[in-house]
């Protein structure tokens, strides 16, 4: 009869083979939860250059009316001058054209109104994508330190999982010595020799 024909399965490793298989899965989904927010990350940054390049646009338009605004009023002053030296048969004319500008000017204002209120409309949303974008990158730093810390665990688990594999392989090596030790030993020939050779050597 045989001793140690077969070295049951020890516990020990299979519990580290299941670590290493949830740090593997907890690894792949952290990785993957790290790409999508670096996708959000990037439309993100996309909109935010898109939003800017929209306020520097309303920044110029916002100047354009200022310079007509200006001008029309440059204008007007410089005619109801005029007008006043001419004869007084045009001033209902001059009134009209008064009037005229007047309007000009007002929808000029409205105009320049609703530019100020878009502009500050688009300079609270780039804030609040901003604030967005500064979580984002937080949560993606923190993912990051997920990822390392799953990586860090599975090479030390992986190294654990070496070491016990090694000493289970000298295991198996020793109980293949002893069993061909018992092997000899049941042997009457073998024993007689080997004892001759203990008196021998004695």
């Amino acid at each position: 009869m045989k001793f140690f024909n077969q070295i049951p399965a020890n516990p020990h490793i299979h519990s580290l083979q299941a670590k290493l298989n949830t740090a593997s899965r907890e690894s792949e989904q952290l990785n993957t939860e790290l790409q999508g927010i670096q996708s959000d990350l990037k439309e993100l940054t996309a909109v935010c250059g898109q939003k800017d390049e929209r306020i520097i646009d309303l920044e110029k338009s916002l100047q354009h009316s200022y310079d007509n605004l200006s001008h029309f009023r440059e204008s007007a002053k410089e005619q109801r001058d005029q007008q006043e030296r001419k004869h007084a048969e045009e001033v209902s004319g001059l009134r009209a054209e008064q009037r005229k500008l007047g309007q000009t000017i007002a929808s000029q204002q409205s105009e320049l109104t609703q530019l100020n209120r878009q502009n500050a409309e688009l300079i609270t949303e780039k804030r609040l994508l901003a604030k967005s974008q500064r979580e984002l990158q937080n949560s993606l730093k923190a993912l990051t330190e997920q990822v390392q810390s799953a990586s860090t665990d599975r090479e030390e688990l992986l190294a654990q999982l070496d070491a016990i594999t090694k000493e289970n392989n000298e295991l198996n090596t020793s109980v293949v010595q002893l069993e061909h030790e018992v092997e000899e030993l049941k042997s009457p020939e073998k024993l007689a020799k080997k004892q001759e050779v203990a008196k021998s050597k004695s």
